[in-house]
């Protein structure tokens, strides 16, 4: 094989190297990246909240968050899976389990992706992405 064609076999390896580093799977995710609200960019306005004792709420408006919230319960992060568990407190899907992979993208945007949900009014809601931090 001739240097010449050694040299370009060494430069098309190190582009596709390149390339294939850039479109890896996303940084994994951990829960001290999911406490906080989240808005929902797309769609009708919904307000995610992850506290920091493994609970969550999802409200209409941010004040809802507060007291009228519509979704509530546990939720665990194991690697990228996200696993809500409904409370009996919630106005729907009472004690219903949902698990959805999720992602933080380079924009620092959460993105919820369905792996599978007992409640299904929660996961084309989710699915909705991206959703933006609102708070820590």
């Amino acid at each position: 094989m001739s240097r010449q064609r050694l040299l370009k076999l060494v430069t098309g390896v190190m582009l596709i190297t390149v390339f294939l580093a850039g479109c890896g799977t996303p940084a994994a995710i951990t829960e001290e990246d999911l406490i906080g609200v989240w808005k929902r960019q797309e769609g009708e306005t919904f307000y995610f909240q992850f506290n920091e004792d493994g609970t969550f709420k999802v409200a209409s408006s941010e004040a809802f968050l507060k007291g009228s919230t519509f979704d509530m319960g546990e939720f665990q992060l194991e690697g990228a899976l996200l696993t809500l568990t409904t409370s009996a407190e919630s106005s729907d899907c009472v004690g219903q389990v949902g698990s959805y992979q999720m992602e933080l993208t380079e924009e620092g945007d959460l993105k919820f992706t369905l792996d599978e949900d007992e409640c299904g009014l929660r996961g084309p809601d989710a699915q909705l992405s991206p959703w933006e931090r609102v708070s820590p």
